[in-house]
């Protein structure tokens, strides 16, 4: 497949892939998507704790129909407000922030103390104003082949692997 070719809701998931193939421990998705919350599903399946938090009801509605087909008592999906979801009861290793609304850098800061990676999807979108937080993580990597831009930014993880990671899934 041509990366060109791929839909802009899914040019998230070279990225997801590889954060979640490095690592093992929980899960946290704002913002279920039809891409990235089967993906994280079938992680789950397996034993891999997950929490997608999505707050439109019908939208959390038809997840449930679609992507819980298969049981999973490891992944839950929440639906409540963005904000009043408990960020702070583990540590996450890969949070994904691709909810569409003007919450992404609140959330980025709440999630920051307890998050080893954070992937943040369409970052290359200045309607969702992320940069100003992004900018201050030490570390940083931007995946610029397929637009829109999905961002992995981390305190504690240099990321130098991920560009090679890439390149063994695409």
């Amino acid at each position: 497949m041509h990366l060109a070719s791929i839909d802009r809701y899914a040019t998230l998931l070279p990225v997801l892939l590889a954060c979640l193939r490095r690592t093992g421990d929980p899960i946290l998705e704002f913002g279920g998507g039809l891409y990235s919350t089967p993906l994280i599903h079938a992680f789950a399946v397996h034993g891999r704790y997950a929490r997608t938090v999505e707050n439109d009801p019908q939208w959390a509605k038809m997840l449930q129909a679609s992507v819980w087909r298969v049981p999973s008592d490891h992944h839950e999906l929440w639906t409540t407000d963005y904000e009043k979801t408990p960020v702070d009861d583990r540590v996450w290793d890969v949070v994904l922030i691709d909810h569409s609304t003007d919450r992404r850098a609140p959330e980025i800061a709440r999630v920051r103390p307890y998050a080893n990676l954070i992937i943040v999807h369409d970052t290359d979108c200045p309607g969702y104003q992320v940069e100003p937080i992004l900018a201050t993580f030490p570390y940083r990597f931007d995946h610029q082949a397929v637009s829109p831009t999905t961002t992995v930014v981390s305190d504690r993880d240099s990321l130098e692997w991920l560009p090679s990671a890439l390149g063994t899934l695409w």
